[in-house]
C-alpha cells in the first residue's frame, strides 16, 4: 500500500496553519505567510475543518507523531520516498 502525503489548512492551538498529514495522521506544519493570513479560502478551510471538529494540539501532535515512528511512518524518522505515491509534497525541512 501506497503513503499518500495531503496538506490542509487547520486549526493548531489558536491559530490557523498548513498542516501536513501521511494517509491522514498529521505530522508536521508550516506558519503561514502574510498572504496565507488574510486569504479568505485558507479561512473558510480551516473554519470548516474547526466546525467538524478538525483542530490540532502540540500534544495531539505529539502523540500521532509517537503513532507514526512507532508504525516507522513518520517521514521525517524514516526513508519513505519509495513508499509514497506522492513524495514531491513531502516538506523541504
Amino acid at each position: 500500500m501506497k503513503l499518500k502525503i495531503t496538506w490542509e489548512y487547520v486549526w493548531h492551538e489558536d491559530q490557523v496553519v498548513r498542516m501536513c498529514f501521511i494517509n491522514g495522521y498529521p505530522f508536521t506544519f508550516e506558519d503561514l505567510s502574510v498572504e496565507e493570513c488574510t486569504d479568505k479560502k485558507v479561512a473558510s478551510e480551516a473554519n470548516q475543518n474547526k466546525s467538524n471538529g478538525i483542530t490540532y494540539s502540540n500534544e495531539d501532535l505529539f502523540r500521532l507523531g509517537q503513532y507514526l515512528i512507532m508504525e516507522e511512518i513518520h517521514p521525517e524518522h524514516f526513508d519513505l520516498e519509495d513508499q509514497i505515491e506522492n513524495p514531491r509534497e513531502l516538506p523541504l525541512d
